[in-house]
């Protein structure tokens, strides 16, 4: 049961973390080529790619709770616990959550930074554009 919790909790944080990226690809596509206008964008977002997946994994995945589950019944204090339908069900709503919560936090880190280099991108566009027409008369 116990390698079932942990594929189920695994593949649905790995499902959503892909979908996730790829839902948000056009955006961070958009934003990147904004601020980058080079081929190295397309590295980045790969890169932001990958940082969504593991961190979307990674708080999908409960390794606390997985290590309470391997624990229980082995220790005197430590309560059995029962994996039935009921503990799969909140398991997989809880590793929804916890993967979109986690996600959530790494597109709002992106969206945040990216809109400070948008900004000071604008501003230089226009630092310039005023130099060209200070110089073209």
């Amino acid at each position: 049961m116990f390698i079932i919790y942990l594929l189920l909790t695994f593949s649905i944080s790995l499902l959503l973390s892909l979908g996730v990226a790829r839902m948000f690809r056009p955006s961070m596509n958009k934003i990147m080529n904004r601020i980058i206008a080079d081929e190295v964008s397309g590295s980045w977002i790969g890169y932001l790619k990958y940082a969504m997946v593991v961190v979307g994994v990674s708080g999908g995945v409960p390794l606390y709770q997985l290590e309470n589950v391997l624990n229980s019944g082995r220790l005197p204090d430590s309560p059995k616990v029962i994996m039935d339908m009921n503990f799969f069900l909140f398991e997989a709503f809880r590793s929804v959550i916890n993967t979109l919560q986690s996600l959530a936090w790494v597109l709002l880190f992106f969206f945040f930074t990216t809109l400070i280099a948008v900004i000071i991108v604008k501003t230089s566009e226009m630092k310039r554009n005023s130099q060209k027409e200070f110089m073209n008369k």
